[in-house]
């Protein structure tokens, strides 16, 4: 198999995204992650490795966010997405839900069940 690549949207790059960011580079060489930081790149990234090997990790910032994303959930279908959601209100939940993640986390959680999730796809592939 090809070498996995990962993209990583987050339209705000702060303190709750750079854990996440240093984690991804941890597991995979840093030529093979795209930073998306909005909706259009993400879809132009998305472009860039039709039938590649890619996990897609999306963090949501806000409702707003989290509703164009969905917007786009159709671009999702064959790599289901690490969604990071920014709370964990029902409404947000079944929005999340709605994108058919194949993990679905809060901005506040801790990142070890992300690591290990990550860690699980980064061996099976």
């Amino acid at each position: 198999m090809s070498e996995i690549k990962i993209v990583l949207y987050a339209e705000n790059i702060d303190s709750g995204v750079q854990p996440i960011q240093k984690l991804i580079q941890k597991l995979v060489s840093e030529k093979n992650i795209k930073i998306c930081r909005s909706i259009s790149y993400l879809s132009q990234c998305l472009d860039q490795f039709p039938g590649e090997n890619l996990l897609v990790v999306l963090l949501a910032a806000d409702s707003k966010d989290l509703n164009a994303l969905l917007a786009i959930s159709d671009r999702f279908v064959d790599n289901r997405p690490i969604l990071i959601l920014p709370d964990a209100k029902g409404k947000t939940i079944k929005v999340g839900h709605m994108m058919h993640p194949r993990f679905l986390s809060y901005a506040d959680s801790n990142l070890k069940e992300l690591e290990a999730v990550l860690g699980k796809i980064m061996s099976q592939s």
